[in-house]
């Protein structure tokens, strides 16, 4: 039977197997890039304008310390700020919205 801890064991070993890495403080995690919902991304867009460049979804459990607004990040070989973020419900995934390295949330 399909449950919700089936669920986050099937995200956590998807997770696993992403290419992406994304790398904070001392830890580095998998992750993957994602699309916002309209409504997040035209706000993004709009808040932002031209710095806004991705949304990267990682667990909260694999790394030393979390990052938050103006956390900077590597992703994808680029150096990144943190100009917001989402949190799931359950508190298990968290979603960077990631600008350049110069952009402040």
């Amino acid at each position: 039977m399909l449950n919700l801890a089936t669920l986050h064991r099937d995200f956590a070993a998807i997770m696993a197997d992403l290419p992406d890495t994304l790398t904070f403080g001392s830890g580095t995690i998998a992750c993957t890039a994602v699309t916002p919902h309209h409504e997040t991304l035209q706000a993004l867009r709009t808040e932002f304008a031209g710095d806004y460049r991705l949304s990267v979804a990682i667990p909260l459990s694999g790394l030393p310390a979390v990052p938050g607004v103006d956390s900077l990040v590597t992703y994808a070989g680029a150096l990144r700020r943190v100009v917001s973020f989402d949190d799931t419900p359950d508190k298990l995934q968290r979603t960077l919205h990631l600008g350049d390295k110069y952009t402040h949330g």
